[in-house]
């Protein structure tokens, strides 16, 4: 499953990922996605709007994901299951500012079996991001 605009990510304590890169596509089906989420809701709290972002966009960036890893399915009084979600929406991020950065396949620099970026694993196989 790895392309151009894919990249694997593992995240401690949780799993093997494979994500795509937030292009002006994926942008826009987050943002419908997101509309989903909030269900009609016309202001939502800014708690509510952050919430239905991030579940979003890690639904429709996830490529690949643990067995078992469902965000819809998670147990919302389960603290343990919010960590998960933050440190998965934290990994995501942090790749995806590889790309940003100059780091055309997210491998060669910060972060990239340096030791650098704590928690981030990243094949030198990574394929390049670019369009």
């Amino acid at each position: 499953m790895k392309g151009p605009n894919t990249f694997p990510a593992t995240v401690p304590g949780v799993g093997e990922f494979i994500f795509r890169r937030r292009t002006m596509g994926a942008y826009i089906q987050i943002k419908a996605e997101v509309s989903r989420y909030l269900d009609g809701v016309a202001v939502p709290t800014a708690d509510l709007n952050k919430m239905a972002f991030a579940f979003a966009t890690l639904k429709v960036l996830t490529i690949k994901a643990p067995e078992g890893w469902n965000l819809d399915a998670l147990d919302s009084d389960d603290e343990e299951a919010w960590v998960k979600v933050g440190a998965v929406q934290g990994v995501l991020e942090e790749r995806l500012k590889f790309f940003r950065d100059g780091s055309p396949d997210g491998s060669k620099d910060a972060g990239a079996g340096t030791g650098e970026k704590p928690g981030v694993v990243v094949s030198a196989e990574v394929e390049s991001a670019g369009h």
